[in-house]
């Protein structure tokens, strides 16, 4: 059996985790456990998996949305606080803290990155949207995102301790290899960590030279090595290998796996481009109207945010 469950539980929107337990076509029998991702309807995950199930020609599934504590039976979904408890009693205290922290890292990478990829990588029609709206602060947005989505990549994947005078320890995954007290596990970890490292190397090197640090050779257009080529796709491909390394950890530990691709916030991209569709539509017809010379009151309506 397949299971994706509640490895980490969500602080920084609404700290809350809910399960969608997925059932055997007589309806009873559990056949998966998913856990729901950052801010998403449970429902709505459960609707897109089974489109996603139908889609590759299988028959979409009866599910149930349930709590997998039992302190959170009656709230249906699993604080951050409870499965980092749930984590340290399964992994031990250093390496549950860590893993508890990394998932948080881990899960806000894929929502930051699912939201940029809805509305830059998505429709080019989307893009046309935002540059008739703003244009100047979606492209300002779109660079920040990029760039906040390499420097967390470059980040997860530095060594666990950084080197100088006073060595400090780093929260990247690195840091729970030492913590595994499983030989067969730490081999296979360290296995994920090497592709991991080398899928994530050209954030480093945007980290290093670009956004962390500014090269100078690079600033003024001097002859030097080139920046490393980065897009979309290599993204996405990082993102994969981070999450193979926390699911090795947490199918060992805790007999589960979270789909953190599935990280989808309400009221998100989707939410501002629906809004935006429609005021641009609304300010069509308000140009058309005032060229007619037949105006609404609403055409006058006070904006008192300004």
């Amino acid at each position: 059996m397949s299971t994706e469950s509640d490895a980490g539980g969500y602080s920084e929107h609404s700290g809350n985790i809910s399960r969608v337990v997925f059932l055997c076509q007589d309806g009873k029998t559990p056949s998966e456990v998913h856990s729901v991702p950052i801010g998403t309807a449970p429902a709505t995950y459960a609707q897109s998996w089974n489109e996603r199930l139908e889609r590759n020609g299988s028959r979409a599934k009866p599910y149930r949305i349930e709590s997998s504590h039992e302190p959170s039976l009656n709230r249906g979904f699993v604080t951050a606080d409870e499965a980092k408890s749930s984590n340290i009693e399964k992994m031990g205290k250093p390496l549950g803290e860590i893993y508890s922290a990394l998932w948080q890292e881990v899960a806000l990478i894929h929502v930051r990155w699912n939201e940029y990829t809805a509305l830059f990588g998505t429709n080019p029609k989307r893009i046309d949207v935002l540059n008739e709206a703003a244009p100047y602060f979606f492209r300002m947005l779109q660079d920040e995102l990029w760039d906040t989505t390499l420097l967390n990549l470059a980040r997860l994947t530095d060594p666990a301790r950084s080197p100088g005078k006073d060595v400090r320890k780093n929260l990247s995954l690195n840091s729970m290899v030492d913590l595994i007290n499983d030989d067969t596990l730490k081999i296979e970890i360290d296995a994920l960590l090497v592709k991991a490292s080398e899928l994530t190397s050209f954030a480093r090197d945007w980290r290093n030279r670009r956004i962390a640090h500014r090269d100078l050779k690079l600033a003024l257009e001097q002859p030097t090595t080139a920046l490393a080529t980065g897009s979309r796709a290599q993204v996405t491909e990082a993102l994969n290998a981070i999450e193979k390394v926390m699911n090795a950890v947490s199918g060992h530990y805790l007999a589960s796996e979270t789909p953190f691709g599935f990280a989808r916030p309400l009221g998100g991209a989707l939410s501002l481009l629906e809004t935006i569709d429609n005021g641009l539509h609304f300010e069509a017809g308000r140009q058309k109207r005032l060229e007619n010379g037949v105006l609404l009151a609403e055409d006058f309506r006070q904006k008192d945010w300004l």
